[in-house]
């Protein structure tokens, strides 16, 4: 989630869901981790590009971490970034406490109606030239619609699909294409233009 190069140190959110996830829990010692690889994003390429402009970032839950990240790379390029988080089961506003971002709103739900009419409200009255979206394929399903009427602006998604060794080695990750090509979606950039 952030690399703090001062104090020689690596902060990672974890939401513990199952065997693996547990585990890491339970290390007391060391972890070996490896990344950031910036495999937890598809449209990165929008992201490099974007200077001196304005983004929005919709995030909810755990998918903050890989958002912090992203935030910060942003904010470096002299964009101005605002941000609706929704704390979901974490309890926790990641963004606000390891970016300088702006928060629009850290109170709602956003699957609720009140999201729905803070996202249109967000779009209609900046020209934002990014959206990324952390969260569910089904909360980024909703908000690419709003996306979709109200601005034209680049799409950043979470890479929501199942990971393991991050390296495209061991298949965890394939989804297959539209023509039925296997893709390593933890390798595979996909983008989404508006």
């Amino acid at each position: 989630m952030l690399v703090d190069d001062e104090n020689d140190e690596i902060i990672i959110a974890v939401e513990v869901h199952g065997v693996k996830t547990e585990a890491v829990k339970l290390v007391d010692d060391f972890l070996l981790i490896k990344g950031p690889y910036w495999n937890a994003l598809f449209g990165i390429e929008f992201m490099k590009k974007t200077k001196n402009t304005n983004c929005l970032v919709i995030a909810r839950g755990i998918a903050q971490a890989p958002a912090v990240l992203a935030v910060n790379y942003l904010l470096k390029n002299n964009n101005i970034v605002d941000v609706i988080v929704d704390k979901g089961s974490t309890n926790t506003n990641f963004i606000k406490y390891y970016t300088r971002a702006n928060i629009i709103s850290d109170k709602l739900n956003l699957y609720e109606n009140k999201a729905q009419q803070l996202f249109k409200d967000s779009l209609e009255s900046v020209n934002y030239n990014i959206v990324l979206i952390c969260g569910s394929n089904a909360l980024q399903k909703e908000v690419l619609t709003c996306v979709n009427k109200y601005s034209n602006a680049n799409v950043v998604l979470s890479n929501n699909k199942e990971m393991c060794c991050g390296e495209g080695i061991c298949g965890a990750c394939v989804v297959n294409n539209s023509s039925g090509i296997p893709i390593r979606s933890c390798k595979t950039q996909i983008s989404y233009n508006n």
